[in-house]
């Protein structure tokens, strides 16, 4: 895990140096009715890096009202970090959706690569955190869940099978609970609405389907039969028996539907 932080890091203070000049450019934020001056004064005075997440999601929450998309480049370095180490108040969904308004993919290469590694990075860690730094009654809440990141990933990235790759691969406990509380949290109910979560896939159903049919694969099933074998006495068996029991409801559900 501590490694996984450390990538995560470096991720971060690479986005600093992949998006130094657009740090320097001071955003021309418009006037807006809902702000007043003294709440936009910091975005333009500032310094990026001393940002308070109070002072960002004034930017989050009005982006569409006050601001271009090539102002999110400028706030883009510590919007990320705070999202990483930090709480902003914001969902990371919202947060990440941004990058649609900023239409980041005409971004140069080295701007795309940098967001891409820092999605990557704090992939690996949300994925191996523990469940219950995910609880919102927690003394962590604002953690983000990993329900909410591949939602995120899936709204601004086409192809999600490296991060879904990524999943498959890991070894942890934590990893293999995060797996199991996605599909008890996804998979619950499926016969009554063909949809992973909610309406925040709307959009995107070329990613939801990718995530779904992933969950249904052969694989998940005998890693998810594996922990349960493994960690039959725990506390959280009940989590991978239910994961189980709901992919196989959702898999036989899904396949039978499509052959009509």
């Amino acid at each position: 895990m501590t490694q996984n932080k450390h990538l995560l890091q470096q991720a971060v203070e690479n986005l600093y140096i992949v998006f130094a000049d657009a740090i320097l450019a001071v955003p021309a934020l418009a006037p807006c009715d809902d702000l007043t001056p003294d709440e936009i004064a910091p975005l333009q005075t500032k310094p990026v890096r001393s940002l308070t997440s109070a002072e960002l999601r004034v930017f989050v929450w009005n982006v569409y009202d006050f601001a271009q998309p090539i102002d999110l480049k400028h706030f883009w370095p510590r919007l990320c970090e705070l999202a990483a180490f930090e709480a902003l108040g914001d969902s990371f969904y919202s947060i990440f959706s941004k990058l649609r308004f900023a239409d980041w993919r005409r971004w140069t290469i080295q701007e795309q690569a940098a967001t891409e590694r820092y999605a990557m990075a704090l992939w690996q860690v949300m994925l191996n955190r523990h469940p219950l730094e995910h609880h919102p009654h927690n003394k962590h809440k604002g953690v983000i869940e990993v329900a909410e990141c591949i939602r995120a990933f899936g709204n601004v990235i086409d192809n999600l099978s490296p991060y879904l790759a990524v999943w498959e691969s890991q070894q942890s406990v934590e990893a293999l609970r995060n797996l199991a509380i996605f599909a008890n949290q996804e998979m619950n109910g499926f016969g009554k609405k063909f949809m992973i979560g909610d309406e925040v896939w709307h959009d995107r159903e070329a990613q939801m389907t990718q995530v779904f049919e992933w969950m249904l694969t052969p694989t998940i099933k005998e890693k998810l039969t594996r922990g349960l074998a493994l960690y039959a006495d725990s506390t959280f068996a009940e989590e991978l028996s239910g994961a189980i029991h709901y992919l196989q409801d959702a898999r036989r559900i899904y396949y039978a539907a499509r052959a009509n």
